[in-house]
């Protein structure tokens, strides 16, 4: 496979991110975390662009849904705005960067400073694949093997750092008491509380629990470079002692030949470029098409937690505003209601799984006919 590239257009603002795939830059005007308005290219958003355009859409909805909680504009302008559905709360910056895109992946990052009780820099990943538009989750890549052999990796690396650090703070705290000058009594106590958080932090890592597998990568971030599987294991410390925590994030950063025996076979087609597997066929985590009553168009993206709940959104493809939905699936049963509005219950769904098909009915003031798939049309 030869080699690809990135090109940065600064004239025409687009990244020309492999043979089939453009990211154009978007930047959004209007008011951001506590009313303040967004500078000059303070928040910024990547608009696929493809030949396949139903690939591309369902790219930039899953994008656009999970950043800002509406769909991408059909046709956008440089500039986002209320005019197209977005309403940003708790967001003061973002940035994006193409990690990937090489093969059948691309992948992006965004970092971004969000407000709520106090503002914090965070970073999230999202990776696809160009053939179809599928989100790559961990469970499309990893067998259930493979998450738990990566999670105790990912163990081993968290200890030995929390232990090294100790090591280090020991020193420099044995150091210190040596000395009697003004600081000694702040440094001393600053290095005490130090050492007392990494030690929290190794006894938690230490320790058995239920985040290993395919819990521990619900929670915390992998990226997919060029070369690399990254995984990354947030921070011990919370908002108010992350001051102390020496150790910070962790990232794990494995070549893919070394991914071998951890990958599903579709991973193997993705990385390793062995074989044509697909994707596991499910509803959960990606745009689904459909249609209500026949002949209006809708999108939804559904998305399933361990204790088999639904939280979601869905979408009149004319309208393109979003209506939240929340409920539970249970076997090949699915059952969702519309959020309450001022107080008014919203319309009911009773639905039946078939692979990454949805059918059944929605119930409100009129009942229709509801079906939704994960196909790119």
């Amino acid at each position: 496979m030869r080699s690809l590239f990135f090109i940065l257009l600064l004239s025409s603002g687009l990244v020309q991110a492999g043979d089939d795939v453009a990211v154009e830059t978007l930047t959004y005007e209007g008011k951001v975390a506590y009313g303040e308005v967004a500078g000059p290219g303070d928040i910024k958003m990547p608009f696929v662009k493809m030949a396949n355009a139903k690939v591309a859409a369902k790219i930039n909805d899953q994008l656009f849904i999970s950043q800002f909680g509406v769909m991408a504009p059909e046709k956008p302008g440089k500039v986002l705005s209320a005019a197209d559905h977005i309403v940003i709360e708790g967001t003061r910056t973002q940035d994006f960067a193409v990690e990937r895109s090489r093969g059948r992946v691309l992948t992006m990052s965004f970092d971004a400073e969000g407000c709520g009780a106090y503002c914090e820099n965070y970073a999230s990943y999202f990776s696809f694949d160009t053939s179809n538009g599928h989100p790559i989750s961990a469970e499309d890549l990893l067998t259930p093997a493979g998450m738990r052999a990566l999670d105790g990796r990912m163990k081993k690396e968290r200890i030995a750092k929390y232990r090294q650090q100790i090591v280090s703070l020991r020193s420099q705290l044995k150091a210190r008491q040596k000395k009697h000058d003004a600081k000694a009594k702040a440094d001393i106590e600053d290095l005490e509380a130090r050492i007392s958080m990494n030690e929290d932090c190794m006894e938690q890592a230490a320790a058995p629990d239920g985040d290993s597998g395919m819990g521990a990568f619900a929670y915390n971030a992998f990226v997919l470079t060029d070369d690399a599987f990254r995984y990354t294991r947030h921070r011990c410390s919370n908002h108010a002692s992350r001051a102390l925590d020496d150790v910070d994030d962790v990232t794990l950063s494995i070549a893919y030949p070394e991914m071998r025996n951890y990958l599903t076979g579709y991973g193997k087609t993705l990385l390793l470029n062995e074989g044509d597997s697909t994707p596991a066929n499910t509803p959960f985590g990606q745009i689904l098409r459909g249609h209500l009553g026949g002949n209006i168009a809708i999108s939804m993206l559904l998305r399933r937690y361990s204790d088999n709940s639904l939280g979601g959104v869905y979408f009149y493809d004319k309208y393109r505003k979003p209506i939240t939905v929340s409920g539970r699936v249970a076997g090949n049963a699915l059952e969702l209601s519309e959020e309450a509005d001022n107080g008014v219950a919203g319309a009911k769904m009773k639905l039946t799984i078939s692979g990454g098909h949805l059918k059944g009915r929605w119930i409100g003031k009129k009942e229709f006919l509801m079906e939704l798939n994960q196909g790119s049309n």
